[in-house]
Parts: C-alpha cells; structure tokens; sequence
C-alpha cells in the first residue's frame, strides 16, 4: 500500500488548526483570571449608595490634586446617577494629604460628613466644579466656610466651627495618608480606584465603569 506524504504547508495549516481549536477551548471552559484584589480597610470613611451592595468602588483622591479634580468632574456624577442612586454599588471616597494644605480641606469635610454625609459629598462636589485656589491656611478656610454657605447645607454652623477649631480629624486625615502609602508601595498616587478590590491607578470614567459592569455580571453569573 503506498502511503501519501504530507506537505509542509499541510502540516502546518493542521498544527495551526490544532492550535486554534485548543485556544478556542480554553477560553470557553476557563474565565481570564482578574488580577489580585487588595482588602481595603473604610471603616468611618464617607460612603453613599446601597449598603449591601456586593460591588464596592473606593476612590482615593486628594482634593487638591489636579488629576483628582479633573476625574471627578469626568466621572462622578455620571456613577452617581447610573450606578450608586440605583443601588448597584456603594461608592466609598477615601480623602488623602499629599498636596500642600489639602489636609485643611480633608479635615473641613469630616467635620462635614460628623453631621451628613449626603452634605460631605455635595460639598465635595462644588469644590470640585470650582476649586479653591487659596495659599494660606486661613483663606482656605474662610472659603470653604463661604462655599459650605453657599450650598445651603443646613448644617449646624456651631458643630461645623467647634470641629474645625478643634482639629478633630486631624489624625484621621493623617492615618488615611499613611494608609494610603502602606497600599500603594510608599508614593500615594491620586486619584486611585479599587473596585471590590481591584486597583485602577490614574482611572478615567470608562475604564472605570467597563471594571464596574465587569463585576456586577460575574455576581450574576453565580447567582
């Protein structure tokens, strides 16, 4: 019996077939791993959106770092409407110090969140769309008064003065910048966004949200 020799070009258009078949295969039966989630820490950090919520978006930011401002005027409002006010996630913001004088404004806004934390993030919210760019301690917190006022927060002005006069989240706007540090390998990097966990350094709002509707389907998958 005489047998037919295979081509060169034959037995590489099969093994190329093979190749792709088994590709194919593996992608089928097995999910591309995602990378490594950190655990986060956000006990007594301002958080909005459902409780129970099994995605969870952390932001760390600095307000006055430039980037921070430009990602939340990107991107926050648009979260909030499509994803934290219909109760998809919970949307954590995790305020650090690395830029002169923002831990005045850090402290300003905890003392804010004391008293409402729906206050905290409308207050933040109109920092951002005009930021304040005073250069002493004092201007910046005449302005952030005036700003609290023109918001219409109906907040206590006796609480919100006691606590700024007191300091009395001085230490939690320092513990959260050495959090922040001990996280990120020793240089703070804003904004950065974790979701469930999963790090997005410098985000923009469709990285963001491709990783967000990445997550809510897995939890439907295994429901």
């Amino acid at each position: 019996m005489q047998v037919k020799k295979v081509s060169s070009r034959s037995l590489v258009l099969l093994i190329s077939a093979i190749f792709l078949l088994s590709f194919s295969l593996f992608m089928i039966f097995h999910e591309t791993k995602s990378p490594d989630a950190t655990p986060l820490y956000v006990a007594g950090q301002p958080t909005l959106g459902n409780p129970l919520a099994k995605v969870h978006v952390v932001t760390f930011e600095d307000p006055r770092c430039n980037n921070c401002v430009a990602f939340h005027q990107e991107c926050f409002n648009y979260l909030e409407q499509n994803y934290i006010k219909t109760e998809k996630i919970k949307y954590t913001s995790y305020l650090v110090s690395g830029v002169p004088l923002s831990s005045t404004i850090n402290e300003f806004l905890f003392c804010v969140n004391a008293q409402s934390t729906q206050a905290f993030f409308q207050l933040l919210s109109s920092y951002y769309k005009n930021p304040i760019i005073a250069l002493t301690e004092q201007d910046l917190q005449n302005d952030l008064i005036d700003l609290e006022e023109e918001s219409k927060l109906n907040l206590s002005r006796e609480q919100l003065n006691s606590c700024t006069e007191k300091k009395t989240y001085q230490r939690q706007t320092e513990e959260n910048t050495n959090y922040a540090k001990a996280i990120m390998g020793g240089v703070i990097k804003t904004p950065t966004v974790f979701v469930n966990g999963i790090k997005i350094s410098r985000p923009n709002c469709k990285d963001l949200t491709q990783l967000i509707d990445k997550e809510l389907k897995k939890l439907e998958q295994h429901e």
